[in-house]
């Protein structure tokens, strides 16, 4: 039987009320938490030490980060990948890996083990499959990973197994893989799929234990699963839409999740205030820190 987490009101440690909440990042050099919201083209910064808290807002739909070898942060924007500086929000372009395709925009994203940012498209119009899967190296070339998606999810790399798991979300499906360093990812196949009563499976996350979490958009909770894809323990929210999470803390043992406040009507907003809010718990497992990306950018501004 799947144990269960409940979280009342009382672990909303920001109720920033974000429209599309997601790409929670713990910044193990700063001590803080990074998340975006995509729909209102912003990075947020959270400092649970002080309780401080920051918002920068983007000319574009801001889908993902990861810190790099240096002082900034690498995201996947709507019109490509950029270097961004988290202190003055300024930010310079770095590649696009779908130059034309103006319908779709970047999405999920995060850094493998040797410094390369695998980062997903998507439909922007969450239509039609004109989604990838890339991964983008510091010499700012781009490999085309896997393909076609509408809305891609993920990925987060088991490096000890040789395992990439990926989301394809409007399928309902989180696909594994086999990779290993600098080659093709093989063998896809179904790690798990969601009922419809379920939700849709949205980002994801590991931990030291080798267990997989995934956020059920529409379904109010996270999950958290074997390696063999087995259900094993579920953190219930007080939200419907719970995008991702990711350990954060100087140990690494607090979990802070993201939620939407995105196609709720106005009576489920109402029965649902802390929807886009930010969540803190204590779950009884510890992650990684965040891998970073290659490149150490010299640019900063002043």
């Amino acid at each position: 039987m799947t144990q269960e987490i409940y979280l009342d009101e009382t672990h909303c440690v920001w109720a920033c009320e974000a429209v599309l909440g997601e790409g929670p990042l713990w910044h193990a050099e700063e001590n803080v938490l990074y998340f975006v919201d995509i729909k209102r083209n912003s990075l947020l910064r959270y400092d649970p030490t002080s309780g401080s808290r920051k918002q920068l807002e983007f000319s574009e739909p801001l889908g993902c980060i990861a810190p790099t070898a240096g002082a900034h942060l690498i995201a996947g924007f709507k019109d490509g990948v950029f270097v961004v500086d988290p202190e003055s929000g300024e930010r310079q372009s770095f590649v696009n890996p779908e130059p034309g395709k103006n319908n779709n925009r970047l999405n999920d994203g995060r850094c493998d083990e040797l410094g390369n940012f695998w980062v997903g498209s998507m439909d922007d119009n969450e239509l039609n499959n004109t989604g990838a899967l890339w991964r983008i190296s510091s010499d700012a070339s781009c490999v085309l990973m896997d393909a076609p998606y509408c809305i891609t999810n993920g990925p987060v790399f088991d490096p000890t197994n040789g395992i990439v798991y990926h989301t394809d979300t409007m399928n309902r499906v989180i696909y594994r893989f086999d990779y290993d360093a600098g080659d093709k990812l093989r063998n896809k196949r179904v790690f798990t799929t969601f009922s419809r009563d379920q939700g849709y499976p949205d980002g994801l996350s590991i931990d030291d234990d080798g267990g997989i979490w995934s956020g059920h958009w529409g379904g109010g909770c996270l999950t958290r699963f074997s390696n063999t894809g087995t259900p094993l323990l579920r953190v219930n929210l007080p939200v419907d839409n719970v995008t991702c999470c990711t350990f954060g803390g100087v140990n690494h043992d607090r979990l802070y999740i993201t939620t939407a406040r995105k196609g709720l009507t106005d009576a489920q907003l109402r029965n649902q205030p802390l929807a886009g809010g930010l969540f803190e718990v204590d779950a009884g497992f510890r992650g990684f820190p965040a891998n970073r990306f290659s490149k150490r950018f010299s640019w900063r501004t002043k």
